[in-house]
């Protein structure tokens, strides 16, 4: 399946002449992308059939003019039957575009929009939102919104969202107050991402999911970049200890301290749904970091911690370790380049993704295809008995040995070539 760009540059007998190329079957085309061009009504209208007539399932209309014409009309109600539309200003954001796209869409899953959109625009997504039912994702990250409270009512009415994706677009502490309100006891709603706003207190958000919330994914970071608040968590925190819904959360780049590390080990402690936590580009050091670790020790569904960029040192990556070799649920944790111990705590993490749980679980037969299964799907990690920078390994017989005969065998073993000699002495 391939994708047909037209961009700035080429003249309408040839755009017109790809697209009957596609259309006609000579080219199977999966994408359609128009960018920086200027379309008359006869390349609109062979857009229109070849979007009819054949399988395309993404339409990016990116700073494309045209006129509003009858011919708009049809190319607006046949993206409604394609899965993935995105577009950008100018034509195609016009309020005319808008409403005829989402109240005639039957298919339209993913709709991305980037622009400026002014109260004609706003009003008109609003409306479309309400009353189109197909719609799963809507992605308005980047754009420039000039009326909030718009937005939120043409949300309040959609029944079929599952994803909101309004990275940077300008949101504040009392806009997400008007949006979180709007999106309450959205059963369909499952992933939203207000990463890169303005939320200095995430107070309204705590509200937010400690109500009967179907958020599973959060994406809270990159608040106030470049200014110099911090963001108070401490109520986001409390929140989350009796949240039960959430899975991934996101506080990235949020200049979060040791004590909001001591708020967010208190949570992980209570928390028993949590399994994805990003904390990178933080201000944590080791104080707060052997705080996170302790807790993870003991919590049996956390599976992925992000630490990347955080001011902590060997004690800190000393107690990660630890965790990791106690709580044999935790999969993968993301570091930067420590040395030895990073790749240390590589290894510890691939035995845990491997099924070193089994041992002591004591688990029936009927399990263990599925460990072997798993096994196969390990990644390569460097061979940690010399340099780093030397080719990576397969972790795939260390785990294999570990699940067969027990940890006894790895005991004050960290890397393969140990398990490798033993195979050798038995054979």
């Amino acid at each position: 399946m391939s994708t047909i760009r037209l961009y700035y540059g080429r003249d309408n007998d040839e755009m017109i002449r790809r697209l009957k190329e596609a259309r006609n079957g000579k080219v199977n085309v999966a994408n359609l992308e128009v960018r920086e061009t200027v379309l008359d009504e006869d390349v609109i209208k062979e857009i229109v059939d070849l979007v009819i007539s054949s399988s395309i399932e993404t339409v990016h209309l990116d700073d494309c003019g045209a006129y509003l014409n009858e011919q708009a009309v049809r190319m607006a109600q046949a993206l409604g039957s394609v899965k993935n539309v995105r577009l950008s200003e100018p034509t195609f954001l016009s309020q005319f575009f808008l409403d005829k796209l989402l109240i005639s869409a039957t298919t339209l899953a993913n709709l991305r929009i980037q622009g400026h959109l002014h109260f004609e625009q706003i009003t008109a997504l609003s409306q479309g939102l309400e009353a189109n039912q197909s719609l799963l994702t809507l992605d308005l990250s980047r754009s420039r919104l000039e009326n909030f409270s718009l937005l939120s009512e043409g949300l309040q009415r959609n029944e079929s969202l599952q994803i909101l994706k309004l990275r940077s677009i300008g949101l504040r502490d009392t806009h997400v107050n008007n949006l979180l309100r709007s999106i309450e006891g959205h059963k369909s709603l499952i992933s939203l991402d207000l990463s890169f706003n303005h939320c200095q207190h995430m107070d309204h958000i705590a509200e937010f999911i400690s109500k009967d919330s179907s958020i599973r994914d959060l994406q809270l970071g990159y608040q106030n970049v470049w200014q110099s608040p911090k963001v108070s968590i401490s109520s986001l925190a409390g929140a989350l200890r009796d949240n039960r819904t959430l899975k991934s959360l996101s506080l990235a780049r949020n200049k979060l301290q040791d004590e909001d590390a001591y708020l967010i080990a208190n949570t992980i402690d209570e928390n028993l749904c949590l399994e994805n936590l990003n904390l990178s580009e933080n201000k944590i050091t080791d104080h707060g970091i052997v705080s996170i670790a302790q807790s993870l020790g003991n919590n049996p569904t956390q599976r992925e911690l992000s630490l990347q960029k955080n001011p902590f040192g060997t004690v800190g990556y000393e107690a990660i370790l630890n965790a990791v070799k106690t709580n044999h649920s935790l999969f993968q944790i993301n570091l930067v380049d420590y040395g030895f111990i990073t790749t240390q705590i590589q290894y510890e993490t691939a035995l845990n993704r491997g099924g070193r749980k089994l041992i002591f679980d004591n688990p029936p037969l009927s399990l263990w295809p599925l460990a072997l299964e798993r096994i196969n799907t390990l990644d390569l990690v460097p061979d940690c008995s010399s340099r780093c920078d030397i080719p990576k390994y397969s972790l795939r017989p260390d785990v294999m040995l570990y699940l067969l005969k027990g940890p006894a065998l790895f005991e004050g073993i960290i890397c393969g070539e140990a398990s490798r000699t033993q195979l050798a002495i038995e054979d």
